[in-house]
């Protein structure tokens, strides 16, 4: 009875951290819906002061009790029960830095992804100054971060990457920001717009590598810390096969 008192308890605690995350999210859609944040000329839009957020347990709320740090994923089939992997690659598709999040879009991990490559790339003498990111990570706080930073060119997609290929397609929203627009444009520029392009012979064979030719089907752990240290492994390993294989003919590769 102790036990299975305390692993009810460890399924209620989920459920009640589930309700605030669900809770601060809600808010903040408020908040920037009714336009708390201030204009580009510096006015504050916000009419109406937030309401209390909701951090109750909902009757129908569920929580997995297999694996209580994942998440449910959408992914080209539907809808899975894990985690989000992360990976940056460089031309050579050598994985540069790599992460494992339970969140359920890429929104707040470029800028973490993008630390970690340039932090393990400073050895280099000539580190990548380009970063290609897709729609996933678009956001204005993406945007905002990308125009700060003078020493590297961003070229994030502002639509998902069928309406790219469409010649001819429409302009985004007006109701769009300034950086939206400014990106969109940016990208439509034949040189630009022809470097975007490589993103997809980049960073798209690592996975397909991983999934189709090496048999990564999915995590065999438990919890975000042992699948993080899971997906380590697997990116170590097509780290060195890719390394013997660029070396191959060239003489053995020694530690």
């Amino acid at each position: 009875m102790i036990l299975h008192y305390i692993f009810l308890s460890t399924v209620k605690d989920e459920l009640e951290e589930k309700a605030r995350e669900e809770a601060k999210k809600k808010a903040k859609k408020k908040l920037e819906a009714s336009g708390k944040e201030k204009r580009e000329d510096g006015k504050n839009r916000r009419k109406h002061p937030p309401q209390k957020s909701d951090e109750t347990v909902k009757p129908d709320a569920k929580v997995n009790m297999t694996d209580f740090e994942s998440r449910i994923q959408k992914n080209a089939k539907g809808y899975l029960q894990g985690y989000n992997a992360q990976a940056v690659a460089t031309e050579d598709q050598v994985i540069a830095a790599f992460d494992v999040v339970n969140d359920a879009n890429d929104y707040h991990q470029l800028k973490p992804m993008l630390d970690q490559a340039q932090e393990n790339l400073s050895m280099l003498k000539s580190p990548s100054k380009t970063i290609l990111a897709d729609a996933g990570y678009c956001s204005e706080s993406n945007l905002e971060y990308l125009e700060s930073r003078k020493d590297i060119d961003g070229l994030i997609s502002t639509r998902k990457e069928k309406e790219m290929r469409k010649k001819g397609t429409a302009s985004p929203s007006k109701r769009r920001s300034r950086r939206y627009s400014a990106m969109d444009k940016k990208l439509r520029r034949p040189v630009e717009r022809y470097i975007y392009g490589f993103r997809k012979r980049i960073i798209e064979p690592v996975f397909g590598q991983m999934k189709q030719c090496h048999g990564f089907s999915g995590f065999l752990l438990r919890g975000l810390e042992k699948v993080r240290g899971e997906f380590g492994l697997w990116c170590s390993a097509h780290n060195i096969l890719k390394l013997y294989i660029k070396n191959l003919g060239k003489g053995a590769i020694t530690a």
